[in-house]
């Protein structure tokens, strides 16, 4: 999505989001779903994001993925990554810096 895309993030947020790739990358799938939202990941339903997700994603990947979305947050920022998980391959879809793609409750 144009407006969810690494255009939109400064070159911290652009670090922080690889640390955490990083970071996340280094662990086991079991062990990032037993951390909390703030360190690991957290599940969405796909009905309540606000992004578009590209035709060749859903023609090609989207049957194959896990249930909802799935959201971490970047390292030390309150930006978010969110994407569809396939196995153990995350693919990144929305890069939300201004926290606009689902409600936050607030």
């Amino acid at each position: 999505d144009k407006n969810f895309n690494l255009k939109h993030c400064n070159k911290i947020q652009k670090s922080a989001l690889l640390d955490s790739i990083f970071e996340l990358s280094s662990m086991s799938k079991i062990k990032i779903l037993g951390l909390d939202k703030f360190k690991g990941l957290e599940n969405l339903d796909d009905k309540l994001v606000n992004f578009s997700m590209s035709n060749e994603f859903k023609k090609n990947r989207l049957r194959n993925c896990e249930k909802g979305y799935w959201i971490f947050r970047f390292k030390g920022s309150d930006c978010r990554c969110i994407g569809k998980i396939i196995d153990n391959v995350f693919y990144i879809l929305c890069i939300d810096t201004q926290l606009k793609a689902y409600s936050h409750g607030k």
